[in-house]
């Protein structure tokens, strides 16, 4: 694995701030196997030349729960359930979660809150990285078929 300069003074402004882990290859490790865990397989599609074919839209799928705190809220004490009722209430709030999902979620767990219809219209007013809102962009267009 190889890393940019920027990127190797991060890693070890972060060693000498966290001293727990031993070195780059300690904390290499515990990422991987914390990724690991956290994805047990990556679906690979080979390029056909057609469009995508756009993810299922059940965000009611599964079960809320009203201890669960999603894993893209680390930092904030709401459950599943209040991230619904927020989301479904609208305001301020609503835009800020949204973002959110949009930021730090994976798509199944973004489809369990908003669909791809939600998400395209209110994607204009949501306050995304400018990278992350191009991705988002992209992929509606693709897998709504909006050009």
């Amino acid at each position: 694995m190889r890393l940019t300069p920027a990127e190797d003074r991060r890693i070890a402004a972060y060693l000498k701030e966290n001293p727990l882990f031993d070195g780059f290859g300690a904390l290499a490790r515990k990422a991987t196997l914390e990724f690991v865990a956290s994805r047990p397989s990556i679906p690979l599609r080979p390029e056909t030349g057609k469009p995508p074919t756009p993810p299922a839209t059940a965000p009611d799928a599964l079960p809320l729960s009203d201890t669960r705190r999603p894993a893209f809220l680390w930092d904030y004490d709401l459950t599943e359930k209040q991230v619904r009722e927020t989301l479904e209430h609208g305001g301020a709030g609503r835009e800020w979660l949204l973002a959110r999902i949009l930021d730090r979620a994976p798509l199944p767990e973004v489809l369990r809150y908003a669909t791809l219809e939600e998400i395209r219209d209110a994607l204009p007013d949501l306050k995304l990285p400018p990278g992350k809102k191009e991705h988002w962009e992209y992929a509606l267009r693709r897998w709504l078929g909006d050009g």
